[in-house]
This record gives structure tokens, C-alpha cells and sequence, in this order.
């Protein structure tokens, strides 16, 4: 589960969305139904879902390669 803090009430709204949507052709005439203003801030809201996604992986695998680290030769 990732968390993105400081979002707007619409921000939240749009990630609601955003995630109840499983079929990208779905997803991508949703988005593109919409203005685009509401297209833009849906573009920041990817890349931060794949930022928050991306940071808590190399967390993840950071913390591996400490637990590793007590068992290499």
C-alpha cells in the first residue's frame, strides 16, 4: 500500500477513481473525457503514485540487503 500526503479532497477523489479502474481502455477514455485541467492534474497524480510506488520498492529492497548483508561470507 502506498500513502501520498498533502493531496486535496479532489486529488483524493481522482485517485479513488483512478484506482477502481482495472482495464486501461476504460482508464485511458475516462481520462481523456475529462477537461484539461482535470487531465493535467491526473498526469501529477501517475507520476506520483509511480514515485510513492517506486520509493517504498528500493525501501523494500534496501531493507533486504540489510538482513543479506548479516549473512554474506
Amino acid at each position: 500500500m502506498i500513502t501520498i500526503e498533502g493531496l486535496t479532497k479532489q486529488q483524493v477523489k481522482l485517485l479513488d477513481i483512478m484506482w477502481s479502474i482495472y482495464d486501461i481502455e476504460v482508464y485511458d477514455e475516462w481520462k481523456s473525457a475529462l477537461n484539461e485541467e482535470l487531465q493535467d492534474m491526473v498526469d501529477v497524480l501517475e507520476k506520483l503514485a509511480l514515485y510513492e510506488t517506486l520509493e517504498q520498492e528500493l525501501q523494500d529492497f534496501t531493507q533486504a540487503n540489510e538482513v543479506l548483508k548479516k549473512f554474506a561470507l
